[in-house]
């Protein structure tokens, strides 16, 4: 399912480091959040593109309808889940 593809997935807190800067001109030096891309490449190959360096990059485009997929498999869960709950009420109250 997206969902466990999904829980596979391990975001990341960083910072650009000197080559990234010195190799793609990126100025801003603050905090960001994103994943690996070798390690997104595993559970999502198609959101990972090589570049002429041989430097993979992650591209987007797309995941936020992956996103949306897991979102609504978890709700689907959950109402089975709260379906379950409510049959186990019923029981205890009829002993």
């Amino acid at each position: 399912s997206v969902l466990d593809k999904i829980n596979k997935l391990r975001p990341i807190k960083y910072t650009w480091n000197d080559l990234r800067i010195k190799e793609f001109g990126e100025s801003d030096k603050g905090v960001k959040f994103g994943f690996i891309a070798q390690e997104m490449r595993q559970v999502f190959p198609e959101f990972i593109s090589e570049g002429k360096k041989g430097y993979l990059m992650y591209n987007p485009s797309g995941y936020e309808a992956v996103l949306t997929a897991a979102i609504q498999e978890q709700q689907k869960e959950i109402a089975e889940l709260k379906l379950k709950i409510e049959d186990l009420r019923l029981k205890m109250e009829k002993n």
